[in-house]
């Protein structure tokens, strides 16, 4: 490796671990729903669907922190190309086998978690909201964006962006560690799950060299958990 490209590596590096703290810090202190409760609910009209205003405003925060900032950084800081952070088709072939035969445990993930209490309570839009079919697609779209942006900014911002410094294994690691932090205050077999959630999208990641598979699975999982939460499931 030559001293320039070494020396934008490190730098890159750099970049990525300064910046991380900053969104992950901003998210957790205005980008929850909690923040649009108690600061921005009275600023929007009643509707059919302001009772899901909370978690759109989450999955919009999300997307600033966590897709367009890195997003620009990469584009107009890096000189580099989103393709290369995991928009893109990959291994399509071991992709598409993955989501197919991670249908059964998408849905025992979903399942067995919708019947616990604090997974109903965290989990509540279909629960405090009525479930239709409209608002369940729109929910699920949104959702969907929202999935989009946590991979890519845990699979893809981080995974990526250290793993030229740090080799595949570190930057597999190191990514999972503010992917398990990102969920404190949700239910603790979530959080715990979610150490072993992000080394296997991780994996997955690196293996296709994408991170749209990821995001399928993942966010079949967190549509169909709302869903049977909904459907009375606990």
């Amino acid at each position: 490796m030559s001293k320039t490209l070494l020396a934008n590596t490190h730098r890159k590096t750099a970049s990525i671990l300064l910046l991380t703290p900053f969104l992950l810090t901003f998210y957790s202190y205005f980008g929850l729903p909690a923040f649009y409760d108690v600061n921005l609910v009275s600023c929007f009209r009643p509707s059919y669907l302001s009772g899901f205003y909370r978690n759109f405003y989450n999955f919009l925060a999300a997307f600033v922190l966590f897709l367009l900032i890195p997003g620009l950084l990469i584009k107009l800081g890096f000189k580099e190309k989103l393709k290369t952070y995991g928009f893109r088709a990959g291994d399509y072939k071991f992709g598409l086998k993955a989501v197919v035969f991670s249908l059964p445990v998408v849905l025992l993930a979903s399942w067995l978690p919708s019947r616990q209490p604090d997974f109903q309570h965290e989990y509540s839009a279909f629960l405090d909201n009525p479930l239709s079919f409209q608002a369940f697609i729109i929910y699920a779209a949104a959702f969907f964006l929202y999935y989009v942006t946590f991979e890519f900014f845990f699979r893809g911002f981080l995974l990526y962006g250290l793993k030229p410094a740090v080799g595949r294994l570190n930057s597999l690691l190191i990514q999972a560690i503010p992917c398990c932090l990102v969920h404190i205050g949700k239910p603790l077999n979530e959080v715990l799950a979610a150490i072993i959630a992000s080394l296997i999208f991780g994996y997955l990641a690196l293996r296709t060299e994408s991170i749209w598979y990821g995001v399928v699975i993942h966010w079949l999982i967190g549509t169909f958990l709302v869903l049977f939460i909904g459907l009375g499931a606990g």
